[in-house]
């Protein structure tokens, strides 16, 4: 069962003020504490989860998470030969974000740095990477 929702602000990167609302569920043993943005339906999201008695520690892991997180960027969106179809670019040679599901698409889209990027729109960051090998890596956040 879910306890109220806390909210608490972070500064990304770019000094953009995010506001997170934290979840925490009690599954038997477990204690799950979520962070999801506030205001975005594909903004940013965090989970840790550990033994009831560290509540303490899981939030200040949890604080951590999402501080490390909005200090780098992985992807800007910058100007589109196409009008009206967003163009991204990536900043480094790596990307991190997740996997989720749009409905209004019916459709997997990934999140980076708290945007939704289409499938398309993903397939196009990786066009100077042609010719190029990868490593791909799930984990759990």
């Amino acid at each position: 069962m879910a306890e109220p929702k806390e909210q608490e602000e972070f500064i990304d990167c770019t000094g953009r003020k995010r506001l997170f609302a934290f979840d925490t569920y009690r599954n038997g043993p477990i204690l799950a504490i979520r962070a999801t943005e506030v205001g975005k339906e594909f903004g940013y999201e965090f989970l840790v989860a550990g033994a009831p008695d560290n509540h303490p520690q899981l939030l200040a892991e949890l604080r951590t998470k999402i501080r490390e997180a909005l200090a780098r960027r992985h992807i800007i969106r910058s100007k589109s030969s196409r009008p009206g179809v967003p163009q991204w670019t990536m900043l480094t040679d790596q990307l991190e974000g997740r996997v989720t599901f749009d409905p209004d698409e019916n459709d997997l889209c990934v999140v980076i740095d708290g945007e939704k990027v289409a499938w398309h729109e993903f397939k196009e960051l990786f066009r100077t990477y042609e010719g190029f090998w990868f490593r791909l890596t799930f984990f759990s956040a």
